[in-house]
């Protein structure tokens, strides 16, 4: 059963006297008091839990609205650097292909070449073949001018 602070004060004024009752009785509430005190730096009310929800919910927002800032901010370099490397990349499309036309002449004209030294090849192989023939039919003409000549002598 709780004792109040009067009853306190009546049973200690018999036990010691009236003086050193108020006197104990002040002392205890100075050290109840003082000891509330000391708690509420370390405790929290509930005033400071809902201030530090209030605080923690703006910190939230904050960040929220950061982190959106900065999630686009992540975009717009993603895609300017896409823009970028696919323009670098149609360059060195092109730049191949420029070299590749380059390389394709080329080839072209020397495969030309080739052609046209195959066709002065076969064209001299060719007068070869009839300044031969013509030999071959002379040496046969004077042969057979030779054979008929032995044979109509006799």
């Amino acid at each position: 059963m709780p004792v109040g602070e009067i009853e306190l004060y009546e049973a200690l004024k018999e036990k010691v006297g009236e003086k050193e009752a108020k006197t104990l009785l002040e002392f205890i509430e100075s050290q109840i008091e003082k000891r509330i005190e000391d708690k509420k730096e370390v405790l929290a009310t509930k005033g400071d839990i809902k201030n530090s929800e209030i605080a923690t919910r703006g910190e939230i927002k904050s960040l929220e609205v950061r982190m959106k800032e900065e999630i686009k901010s992540l975009e717009v370099r993603v895609m300017e650097e896409i823009k970028s490397l696919e323009l670098r990349m149609k360059e060195e499309i092109k730049s191949l292909e420029v070299r590749m036309k380059e390389e394709i002449k080329s080839l072209e004209v020397r495969v030309m070449d080739e052609i046209k030294n195959l066709e002065v090849r076969v064209e001299k192989t060719k007068s070869d073949i009839i300044k031969w023939m013509f030999l071959f039919w002379i040496g046969q003409l004077a042969s057979l001018i030779a054979i008929l000549e032995i044979f109509f002598r006799r």
